[in-house]
């Protein structure tokens, strides 16, 4: 009897977290914090895609760029439908912004024939790198990434003013573009 009791005793705990997570209100929210606020962003140095190498070189360096404009960083994957829903907002953003932030997009667990694909598909005129090398994400390591697609806004001076997990909007994207700029 004392074994049922207890039996169901978990039971019932178990069943009220699982209601307990299907019924909670979604806040929205998609600014999920990252230690590294205000900390200087890991330099990395990664392969251009082959379109902007006359531009980039063969490699990207981020710490070459650091202490001359602001950058925002996109990691993005060609299968990833958020990712699909902004990119027409940050190629126009860095149209806009050309000469006074740099935008640089960072493909992340995804081939390079998919992605040369995705970059034509949106015309995307802003250097992107890819994330492996050697099969190995390492810069989605060091940068914590939660998910897909994530951008990292990044003040002239190097150090991380925003993350954004998920979708950027155009709202938010002028908004931190402002703060880059002050």
């Amino acid at each position: 009897m004392k074994r049922l009791i207890m039996v169901v005793a978990v039971v019932a705990v178990l069943g009220g977290l699982f209601y307990f997570g299907l019924t909670r209100t979604n806040t929205g929210r998609s600014d999920i914090p990252t230690a590294r606020l205000n900390q200087p962003a890991k330099d990395f140095e990664l392969p251009v895609f082959a379109r902007y190498q006359g531009d980039y070189g063969p490699t990207f360096k981020l710490s070459d760029y650091i202490g001359k404009q602001p950058l925002i960083i996109n990691f993005w994957a060609s299968w990833c439908v958020p990712c699909r829903t902004e990119m027409p907002m940050l190629e126009n953003a860095s149209r806009n912004y050309r000469n006074q932030v740099l935008f640089l997009g960072i493909q992340y667990n995804d081939t390079e024939g998919a992605g040369n694909d995705f970059l034509d598909e949106f015309n995307v005129t802003y250097p992107n790198v890819r994330d492996d090398v050697n099969g190995r994400s390492l810069v989605a390591i060091d940068y914590a990434l939660f998910g897909l697609p994530e951008t990292f806004f990044i003040r002239t001076d190097g150090t991380i003013l925003h993350k954004q997990s998920g979708a950027v909007t155009e709202a938010l994207l002028e908004q931190k573009i402002g703060e880059l700029l002050q």
